[in-house]
């Protein structure tokens, strides 16, 4: 199985160090960094961001809400809004994530699950919203 303790065991290293390697932490030396980058390559390690987020507590996913209605195109302007959004985040680190209005005025669907299971690090609102969504909003997440 390609994981970190993998690695730690075909190198001899703590899953800790191999970690560290991996996020390049100035406490490993260079040429450790190296090894590890090698074998995690050989055997396809790929990074797992539900395991980042339950250690770090945050999901690098930022909502962006958008005036559409489900089913409805997403207009030019809200368009370039999302994807300047995006441009601004993902060099950091973070995706975006499309939340049309519509989604947020029905119940029982699973954008609940969005709030909820706390699934977004924050939500930036790019539409004119109505009293009644804000609060909609407001009662799905205590953030």
């Amino acid at each position: 199985m390609a994981n970190q303790v993998e690695i730690a065991r075909r190198l001899g290293l703590s899953q800790r160090s191999v970690s560290a390697a991996l996020a390049g932490k100035s406490d490993v030396s260079e040429a450790t960094r190296r090894r590890v980058r090698e074998v995690a390559e050989k055997i396809g390690y790929r990074p797992n961001a539900a395991a980042r987020a339950m250690v770090s507590q945050r999901t690098r996913n930022i909502g962006v809400v958008v005036w559409a209605q489900g089913g409805s195109p997403i207009s030019l302007h809200e368009t370039e809004l999302v994807s300047g959004v995006h441009d601004v985040l993902e060099p950091s680190g973070y995706t975006t994530c499309l939340i049309q209005m519509g989604d947020v005025e029905r119940t029982g669907d699973g954008i609940r699950r969005v709030f909820n299971e706390q699934m977004l690090d924050g939500m930036l609102i790019c539409c004119g919203l109505q009293k009644q969504i804000r609060e909609r909003i407001g009662e799905m997440t205590d953030k």
